[in-house]
């Protein structure tokens, strides 16, 4: 037998994708489908599905050609490639009708809060020259509708946003454009729009530059947004002196706040406030004002316990120093209470703002007592007006003593006399005591340093006698009789 080695050769039929198409309605189109792969002596014999409205296929030649017409659409055309044996290959591609593009454009970006910006979409025709599309664009941030505008005579439309339809950080803008009879809708790329926060500008103002202790003072602050920005900033504010937070608040609907306060101390004080951030706007200090507190006034008043007293009686005064208004608070330390020009001791205010000094050692006649208070780092010093102390001699008690009442005649008996302050009155009286038997003079002796004094008598002859000390009285004490004592001698 014969063996004969021969070599078949097998084609792959294939069909050359074309690529998307893009035609105007009304427009006349020829495109030409290529195909490889058929067998010497063959033919191909084509055929497509999907094609616009208009269009046709030359089963023969490949070639799809025609006028389109009906609408814009979008279409997935099918071309299929026969060798006439079973053989076949198919290529799908895109045919757009009347397709559009529409691209955004923003009068400024980035922008602040709280200013308008106007965003432009421009359609037009993918393929020049077809025209100029017409109809409406609704502007879009994210799933949000910001406004739908008509396109005008060059297929531009322009949306002006209102100041606060934009929020801080990035927005995602596009534009759908809603086609007509002539071209296909069309939905731009995003479009990012970057709202950065609105500088602001922080004013502040004081009641009164100058002021005393304890005075109210008021701080107004007013937070403004800066232009082209807009709108009324909100949040807090803190108030400092120097580097040190002394108060906060929040911002009204009119973007001020007000502090009032009367705790600064005496000197001078940097005041600024800081604005925080509400996510709108930024944070921003305000310039430093100066604050002058000085020491505020003050009124002293002394009182007394007892404006008339006797000799050694012990009196107290009080002194009460107050603030004098717009000042306030409660002044500290020391009171000297004088005497005329004569200092009696001092005292230390209180926290009530009061001093006392006690005393028993006020002269017999008038005093003129005031109160110096000397002053604080706060409060000033102050002299109150004065009050007369008037000090009357004290009343004394006398009282006589014996050993015995009765005694036989040409006996001793020693009579003893004792002159005390009665209450309140205190003290050692001082001069003499002057003894009587009835009305007549039977000793004078001056008193000791114990307050007492001594005669001692006898009589020769029985028979009574009424014995009575007289105390003359001094500079402090006045004149005082004691009782009679009987003495009898049998």
């Amino acid at each position: 037998s014969d063996t004969q080695d021969f070599t078949w050769n097998v084609s792959v039929l294939t069909v050359t994708n074309p690529g998307p198409q893009y035609s105007p309605l009304g427009g006349s189109a020829s495109l030409q489908i290529q195909a490889e792969g058929l067998p010497t002596g063959d033919t191909w014999t084509y055929s497509a599905t999907g094609l616009p409205s208009g269009l046709s296929m030359n089963a023969s030649t490949g070639l799809i050609s025609g006028k389109i017409t009906g609408g814009p659409a979008s279409y997935s055309p099918s071309v299929t490639a026969s060798d006439g044996h079973g053989g076949s290959a198919s290529q799908s591609f895109a045919w757009s009708v009347g397709a559009t593009t529409t691209s955004l454009t923003s009068s400024i970006n980035p922008s602040d809060y709280g200013q308008k910006v106007t965003v432009t979409a421009t359609v037009a025709p993918v393929v020049s020259g077809s025209g100029k599309p017409a109809g409406s664009v609704t502007f879009m941030d994210g799933s949000v509708i910001l406004g739908t505008m008509t396109l005008n005579a060059q297929s531009k439309a322009s949306y002006t946003t209102t100041a606060f339809a934009l929020g801080v950080g990035g927005n995602s803008i596009t534009a759908s454009y809603s086609g007509s009879t002539s071209f296909l809708a069309n939905t731009s790329t995003i479009y990012p729009q970057t709202v950065n926060e609105d500088p602001t500008t922080v004013a502040l103002k004081s009641s009164a530059a100058t002021a005393v202790v304890g005075q109210s003072v008021t701080f107004t602050v007013t937070v403004s947004a800066s232009s082209p920005g807009s709108g009324t900033p909100t949040g807090r504010v803190t108030i400092y002196d120097g580097n040190s937070s002394i108060d906060q608040t929040n911002l009204n609907s009119s973007g001020k706040a007000t502090i009032t306060m009367s705790g600064l101390a005496a000197g001078g004080h940097s005041i600024t406030v800081r604005y925080s951030s509400d996510g709108h706007y930024q944070s921003q200090n305000s310039s430093a004002i100066s604050e002058t507190i000085n020491r505020a006034a003050t009124k002293a008043v002394v009182t007394s316990s007892d404006r008339t007293s006797v000799y050694g009686e012990s009196v107290t005064f009080t002194a009460t120093v107050t603030v004098t208004k717009p000042g306030s608070g409660t002044p500290t330390g020391n009171v000297t209470f004088m005497d005329g020009n004569t200092v009696l001791g001092p005292g230390t205010l209180n926290g009530s703002g009061q001093a006392t000094y006690s005393t028993s050692n006020l002269g017999v006649g008038s005093h003129s007592i005031t109160a110096v208070y000397g002053g604080d780092p706060n409060f000033t010093s102050s002299t109150s007006a004065a009050i007369t102390q008037k000090v009357n001699k004290a009343s004394t008690t006398g009282v006589l003593t014996a050993p015995q009442s009765s005694i036989p005649p040409n006996t001793q008996v020693t009579f003893t006399a004792t002159v005390v302050p009665t209450a309140p009155g205190s003290g050692t009286p001082t001069g003499t005591v002057t003894f009587y038997d009835g009305s007549t003079v039977i000793g004078k002796q001056t008193l000791g340093s114990n307050g007492q004094v001594m005669l001692t008598m006898s009589w020769t002859k029985a028979g009574t006698h009424k014995i009575k000390a007289v105390y003359s009285g001094d500079g402090n004490f006045n004149t005082v009789s004691s009782s009679v004592w009987t003495e009898t001698v049998t």
